[in-house]
């Protein structure tokens, strides 16, 4: 049987690597191997091959989204490959054969993450482990909880925690099944990012920010954090645009992320942060 070369694009939209149709999308008359190293670093997709017991993945983290990710992974799921090698672009090429599909896609939300630069080119993040968090850190705190109580703990029965502790600065995110939109549910007094605090309204999407590009930046972090079902945390340095104010808020934070589902069966997380002046990822 013939491998099964895959391209999928930005939408999440999938192409036969070796069919037309995406030459034509694409405007090019590579084909083949150039054809995916195109598509790949210039353009964000991914390419999957599947044949036999085995899988390939190839992108670029820096450019592939989380909506094009998300389809790879559910078409991996579908074929249940015993094994997989990843090839990803930073700047070069890089391999690796990895022992199964999720430490795969652990390994690829990874490299999504570290040092990444984000929308608007004002954002840039670093993803590292909570367990080097040292014991000072509220955010520490919040992950001995999270892991003490197997991941279902009910943050919301330790306020001395979420309002001194961490001085209000935290937000409850779901995400209802079916859908790609993520929503607050409760955000802290403590998050200052701007003067008018209307947009903390309960079941606002995380988008709709007054910065665009910092909704986008959020949107994109959170919805990774959900795709790795594990703690993250996040060194994050950006500027943040305020319609009320003369210039830029230079934003540098730690953010943690615990994964949570809901009663109702939502995805969900919850995010603490505190600020570090000591972030420079520029």
């Amino acid at each position: 049987m013939m491998p099964l070369t895959l391209l999928i694009d930005e939408s999440g939209k999938v192409y036969d690597a070796n069919g037309w149709a995406i030459r034509s999308k694409l405007g090019v008359a590579a084909s083949g191997s150039a054809l995916v190293d195109y598509a790949a670093r210039n353009c964000g997709y991914i390419e999957l091959k599947f044949g036999g017991s085995k899988c390939s993945l190839k992108l670029a983290p820096g450019r592939a989204n989380y909506v094009s990710f998300s389809a790879a992974s559910s078409l991996v799921d579908k074929h249940k490959p015993e094994r997989m090698s990843l090839a990803w672009y930073d700047g070069e090429w890089h391999y690796e054969i990895v022992t199964n599909p999720q430490a795969a896609f652990e390994r690829i939300v990874g490299e999504m993450w570290a040092n990444r630069a984000t929308a608007g080119g004002r954002f840039r993040s670093h993803l590292w482990s909570p367990l080097d968090l040292p014991g000072s850190n509220p955010l520490k705190t919040v992950f001995g909880l999270w892991q003490a109580s197997g991941g279902c703990i009910d943050l919301a029965t330790v306020p001395d925690l979420l309002n001194s502790q961490l001085r209000g600065k935290y937000a409850f995110i779901v995400r209802p099944p079916g859908s790609a939109k993520l929503s607050y549910t409760s955000v802290g007094t403590g998050i200052e990012a701007y003067r008018d605090q209307s947009w903390h309204t309960k079941q606002q999407t995380v988008a709709d920010q007054p910065d665009y590009y910092y909704g986008r930046f959020l949107l994109e972090t959170y919805r990774e954090a959900m795709l790795a079902r594990e703690p993250t945390l996040l060194d994050v340095d950006g500027h943040i645009e305020d319609p009320q104010a003369d210039k830029p808020f230079n934003a540098k934070y730690t953010r943690l992320a615990l994964p949570l589902v809901t009663s109702e069966g939502y995805d969900a997380l919850f995010c603490a942060s505190v600020p570090n002046r000591s972030i420079d990822l520029w």
